[in-house]
């Protein structure tokens, strides 16, 4: 797995060893990334279930501000640490958090943490999707920002969550990227 643009470009990533992550596919990286370009560019950008770090390491490497990468896999954590270090000096830009997903947004709630731009892939037979969504919904997600979910084709997800509605479907191969906007006043 590489970089595909950015700073980093080219760079490899490692996989965390063992089946705990499933890695995004790269047409689907691709095909996120192109969407979602004008948005990236500056933003606060949060990587749910992470894994190897490779979105969010993407993100800072196309020019977004910050990005958070949450993990509940000891594994993905130390992949993601050390996948961080192909960045150089931009690796200051990514923080690393190992933890249970539902507790680590509650508490990044709590903190008063917010993002522009979040990427959520759990593991698709036992994703909490809604109940993410909704925690995003509840302040985590800046007005006008975005959030996509990664999850299997067939599965569908609501049109609205809260403040989230759903401005964009894409299927690609056996995976689907439903991506809504926060309609949230500023």
């Amino acid at each position: 797995m590489r970089i595909i643009a950015g700073e980093g470009h080219g760079r490899k990533l490692k996989v965390p060893k063992g089946g705990e992550t499933r890695s995004t596919a790269s047409r689907v990286k691709q095909t996120y990334f192109d969407i979602m370009r004008p948005a990236i560019e500056g933003a606060a950008f949060l990587d749910a279930c992470a894994g190897s770090g490779a979105l969010g390491i993407e993100a800072v490497s196309r020019g977004a501000a910050h990005a958070t990468l949450i993990d509940r896999s000891h594994a993905a954590v130390a992949s993601a640490l050390q996948n961080i270090r192909v960045l150089g000096d931009l690796s200051r830009l990514v923080e690393v958090l190992e933890g249970d997903l539902l507790r680590t947004l509650r508490k990044l709630r709590a903190e008063g943490r917010t993002f522009d731009v979040v990427y959520l892939d759990p593991p698709y037979d036992e994703g909490p999707y809604e109940e993410a969504l909704e925690l995003l919904a509840l302040g985590l997600v800046n007005p006008r920002g975005y959030v996509t979910a990664e999850h299997f084709k067939k599965r569908l997800l609501p049109e609205t969550i809260r403040t989230l509605t759903r401005i964009r479907e894409v299927k690609i191969s056996d995976h689907r990227l439903t991506i809504y906007r926060n309609e949230v006043a500023a």
